[in-house]
């Protein structure tokens, strides 16, 4: 692929994550994910997806005529906006990533899951520091947690009841054993029949959770990783690593968000701190490398203030402070007198 085509791709990947792009982008960019070409640009995806993990049909064009038309014109829209901050910055490609990789899978299931009628895909998202409740037509019931996306037809119309999901939500499966319930997200597939269980998998964390309260699932991960689940039993797959472990967690802590406390069992300052990112408004704004390596275990009942969590958290940990105001949270390491 020459450099001129190289560097387009590239500006349309920027454009879309900075979320001022179009909606013949966003077809432009959902074709170009699914044609089985350009592998290289493609490469540049999941760089990005790392990178922030640390830190009608008139309107749409093929990409390659996109590219043409771009390559006559010798212009594209404004990249990436200046941003004020780091943490806004890995807000913002959180949620433009988040949306690019729903939008390569659903682009997929529209070619691989035809039906007798188009059917309409609808997203939800449940912005930080809120819950959202969603009814689905097959009768299942999903609770979204807070800075969750989940992607979903209007009618269940294939052999298979597919759903997308980027951050965290608990669902309630209508028992259909004709047609599975598939909860698909970056590495892992959730397979049921009719049960109850819950999935993390947040873009900021290597690491996607799934845990069987009901029932019975079979959890895909990997190139070619298979776990069937036992209830009370929990699949964690390191996207990093490639590597799954079942464990035997403390089924409150997993449904603790669902009721508004906030449960904490084993875990270190990053992964709170990650996690609270997604129960508060507040932006949180730290630097992982500077955070005590230790394990701990918290209990916050509905409603805590996050300023008397922090002050919490901060005084058990005791080399932390923290600066909390209605825009973000900033933990600093206490200075040495």
């Amino acid at each position: 692929m020459d450099n001129k085509k190289q560097t387009y791709i590239n500006r349309v990947i920027r454009t879309y994550t900075s979320d001022t792009y179009s909606d013949r982008v966003v077809k432009a960019v959902g074709l170009w994910l699914n044609n089985g070409r350009d592998t290289e640009a493609k490469d540049a995806l999941s760089e990005q997806w790392a990178d922030c993990a640390k830190a009608s049909e008139e309107e749409a064009d093929s990409t390659e005529t996109a590219y043409q038309r771009w390559s006559a014109r010798q212009r594209m829209s404004q990249a990436v906006s200046d941003l004020n901050s780091r943490s806004k910055r890995i807000l913002r490609l959180w949620q433009g990533i988040a949306a690019l990789l729903v939008m390569a899978l659903v682009v997929a299931t529209a070619y691989l899951t035809r039906t007798e009628r188009p059917t309409e895909l609808l997203q939800a998202y449940s912005p930080p520091g809120q819950m959202t409740q969603l009814a689905l037509a097959d009768g299942s019931e999903v609770m979204l947690n807070g800075a969750t996306t989940l992607i979903y037809p209007d009618q269940f119309l294939t052999d298979q009841r597919e759903v997308v999901l980027i951050g965290e939500a608990n669902f309630k499966v209508k028992a259909d054993p004709k047609h599975p319930f598939v909860v698909k997200t970056d590495g892992v597939k959730v397979t049921a029949l009719g049960t109850e269980f819950n999935v993390k998998a947040y873009a900021h964390n290597p690491k996607v959770e799934s845990t069987l309260l009901q029932g019975s699932v079979k959890v895909n991960y990997g190139d070619d990783g298979e776990t069937i689940l036992n209830p009370s039993e929990q699949l964690v797959y390191d996207r990093a690593t490639k590597e799954a472990t079942v464990e035997h967690p403390y089924l409150n802590d997993i449904t603790a968000w669902q009721s508004g406390e906030l449960a904490f069992n084993n875990a270190t300052l990053n992964e709170i701190f990650n996690s609270l990112d997604a129960q508060f408004p507040q932006r949180f704004v730290f630097t992982p490398s500077e955070l005590p390596t230790e394990r701990y275990t918290f209990i916050f009942a509905k409603g805590t203030p996050l300023q008397q969590v922090m002050t919490v958290i901060c005084d058990v940990a005791g080399t932390i402070q923290a600066n909390v105001d209605a825009e973000q949270c900033s933990i600093t390491t206490k200075t040495t007198p």
